[in-house]
């Protein structure tokens, strides 16, 4: 179709004249948005160079008028990405943070609580992993929290969790690994380097059946049952990834019978502040002991078996009291 009328000509040569670098004075000239400061940011794979180590590395200036930097990532359900964030220069006073969006924010300026994940501490060195529930891009904001010019060193590493979490679990009752009464609770935690831990479960018949998966962190009430002795409980995590850890095992002493005084040494003394032994038929505690009792109830064995504390293993069934302060009417 030919151009016939004079404007449509004039907009159609300064298009030509504008794309081949040419400007033509008082034409209209087309620039180009700027990505790299805001969604949808720099494709980081085709910006970045890989190090030795694996990872997309790239280096920038930020601050002044420009606070953001921005990449984007397109992440596969599974992947885990690993971000580090370090300052390309020292002594220039740039605050460097880090801060990760999903594909449902549309800008990263003053939106920083619409970050999915924030590394904001207070000095230029920040660091995050992410890992991805599902197909999608991700954003990597690198900002100058106080505006001063300066350089930045990015690496990011894209990779999957194929190792399992850890796990960790405790049961409290009402001493260190000892309790006297049977209604205790049950923490179940766990760590992993790469995905979050998300779940936990537990079994008290030596893993033959299982919970169901529960949310971490766990803090289970559990109520001891049968006879009094170790009472065992095997515990494991899940992470974002599904890995499992090992099992892990934790265990308490039920013991609901007091100690018995066996003995008192010396039987008599004739001294006012004297120093003598009780000797029981387990370990106690010296806690018990000290935070205790009336010295004539140990003396005459009236209720001192009931206000006696279990012990440790390691601690001796013999209590010392020097200077007790009992006179012997």
């Amino acid at each position: 179709m030919p151009v016939s009328s004079r404007p449509m000509r004039r907009l159609l040569l300064a298009a030509i004249l504008a794309t081949s670098g040419l400007i033509v004075p008082g034409a209209p000239v087309v620039r180009a948005v700027d990505t790299s400061t805001d969604i949808p940011g720099l494709d980081l794979l085709a910006v970045s160079d890989v190090n030795q180590f694996g990872e997309f590395e790239t280096t920038g200036t930020i601050g002044g008028g420009v606070v953001d930097a921005v990449y984007r990532v397109e992440l596969s359900a599974g992947n885990v990405i690993i971000v580090t964030l370090a300052s390309g220069s020292s002594g220039d006073g740039t605050d460097l943070d880090l801060y990760l969006y999903d594909d449902s924010a549309s800008t990263v300026v003053q939106n920083y609580s619409g970050a999915i994940i924030r590394s904001n501490g207070y000095t230029s060195e920040e660091h995050f992993t992410y890992y991805a529930a599902r197909d999608g891009f991700v954003y990597i904001d690198v900002n100058a929290y106080n505006g001063v010019v300066g350089q930045y060193r990015l690496r990011v590493a894209v990779t999957t969790d194929t190792t399992p979490p850890t796990a960790y679990a405790a049961i409290y009752g009402t001493g260190a690994g000892i309790t006297s009464d049977r209604r205790t609770t049950v923490s179940i935690v766990g760590t992993d380097d790469l995905s979050d831990v998300t779940a936990g479960s537990w079994s008290f018949d030596g893993g033959t059946t299982w919970s169901d998966w529960t949310p971490l962190p766990i803090w289970q009430p559990w109520t001891l049952d049968g006879p009094d002795g170790r009472k065992f409980l095997w515990a494991k995590v899940r992470d974002q990834a599904g890995n499992e850890s090992p099992v892990k095992l934790a265990s308490i002493l039920l013991d609901t019978t007091a100690p018995k005084i066996l003995s008192i040494t010396p039987s008599s003394f004739s001294v006012a502040r004297p120093t003598f032994t009780v000797t029981f038929d387990e370990p106690v505690t010296a806690t018990s002991w000290e935070s205790g009792f009336s010295i004539a109830d140990v003396l005459l064995g009236l209720g001192a078996s009931q206000k006696m504390e279990e012990a440790t293993a390691s601690t001796g069934s013999s209590v010392t009291c020097p200077g007790c302060g009992f006179s012997q009417a």
